[in-house]
């Protein structure tokens, strides 16, 4: 009978990875060592890494202006809407916007 510990349990359970509050293109390196014995016996250590280079997480979207709120009569035309336009990404945004 194979005994798992808590440990080995909580390893086993897939998990999200997020990049949240990193800059990007930071590089992040990941580094695993596993250290064990069979039988009483010490095993060589087993090391792995494994790079990588965060990308740019575009986040952008508007929300109403709360203080520029807009009644509209049927028929009405060209009636306008303030929004605030938000960007939560993890690296600055040039952008350009039009009204169509």
């Amino acid at each position: 009978m194979l005994a798992i510990s808590a440990a080995m349990v909580i390893a086993l359970i897939p998990a999200q990875v997020r990049a949240e509050g990193v800059i990007a293109g930071t590089t992040v390196t990941n580094v695993a060592t596993v250290d064990y014995r069979i039988g009483g016996v010490d095993q060589t250590e087993a090391l792995a890494a494994n790079s990588f280079t965060v990308d740019r997480r575009t986040t952008i979207f508007t929300v109403p202006d709360p203080a520029s709120t807009v009644t509209v009569s049927r028929g009405q035309n060209r009636a306008w809407q303030a929004f605030d336009i938000c960007n939560s990404a993890n690296a600055p945004l040039d952008l350009g916007f039009s009204v169509a």
